[in-house]
């Protein structure tokens, strides 16, 4: 019964779907393409055509996030994950849409099963992220691929596997000119995740720091610190990261990167990989 709960919704809320307007094929799948799909049980195009809506768009589209996060839900099309469907849920009730009174109540009624804090909008998910890293060369992070474009070709690989637990910080991009070992431009990502010390309670969360560079369509993970910072609150959202990581070229003209401060600083050269 719990899986159909989506359509008996969207029955329900019908009318104020604008679903009238795709009387000739698309080149790009729609909104109303995927809510189409749903009805009619194939789950597998909906899932393809709102995941990315709902998930890796900027700004994303609550109308998607909330039929998302009934698959989320009830596990249909997709692995059952009641947080993200919570936070999704959240996320749809931020944004003015019909379903936003609906998508607030069953926030809540998700945030009241859980300890609180459980269920901010940004809860267990990458931000979507694109960066511009030269003429013709993109880089796009999202909860589910990392992609990079470079003059026409592109090379797209499944993100690490999230978790609900997990809150993230948003990415930061640092291009450098080095001259050391060879003088050129060279492009490093940051990113930044908090896990709760005590998975029940999540009132202690750590930081995880991971650096990575882009090289031509590549990008690989050059060092990580597991133990950053340890802080005490229901959500490490509003801490400031900004002054925590700082990625530079040194006196020797090498990449370097630094954690922290003070005696708990650390610091090193970042390893020169580059297979071009």
């Amino acid at each position: 019964m719990r899986a159909r709960i989506p359509f008996l919704v969207f029955f329900a809320l019908l009318p104020h779907m604008a679903l009238a307007q795709t009387a000739k094929p698309i080149a790009t799948p729609s909104r109303e393409d995927g809510i189409r799909a749903l009805i009619r049980g194939d789950y597998a195009v909906a899932v393809r055509v709102l995941q990315p809506l709902a998930e890796e768009a900027d700004p994303p589209d609550p109308v998607a996030q909330f039929f998302m996060a009934f698959l989320y839900q009830s596990g249909t099309g997709v692995s059952g994950d009641e947080m993200h469907a919570c936070s999704l849920f959240a996320n749809a009730a931020e944004s003015d849409n019909p379903f936003q009174p609906i998508a607030a109540r069953l926030a809540r009624q998700i945030q009241e099963i859980y300890p609180p804090g459980h269920c901010p909008s940004t809860w267990g998910a990458q931000r979507p992220a694109t960066f511009v890293l030269g003429p013709n060369y993109r880089l796009t992070l999202s909860h589910t691929r990392t992609t990079v474009s470079l003059d026409g070709h592109e090379r797209s690989v499944p993100a690490p596997e999230g978790s609900a637990l997990a809150v993230y910080a948003p990415a930061v991009y640092t291009p450098l000119d080095v001259t050391r070992p060879v003088a050129t431009r060279r492009h490093f990502v940051q990113t930044f995740v908090w896990w709760p010390t005590e998975p029940v309670q999540r009132s202690s969360w750590v930081l995880v720091w991971t650096l990575s560079e882009v090289s031509g369509l590549d990008v690989v993970e050059l060092a990580t610190e597991p133990d950053v910072l340890t802080v005490t609150a229901t959500s490490p959202e509003s801490v400031d990261l900004s002054h925590l990581a700082t990625i530079r070229v040194n006196a020797d003209g090498e990449a370097e990167w630094s954690i922290g401060s003070g005696p708990d600083a650390r610091h090193g050269v970042i390893p020169w990989w580059q297979t071009r």
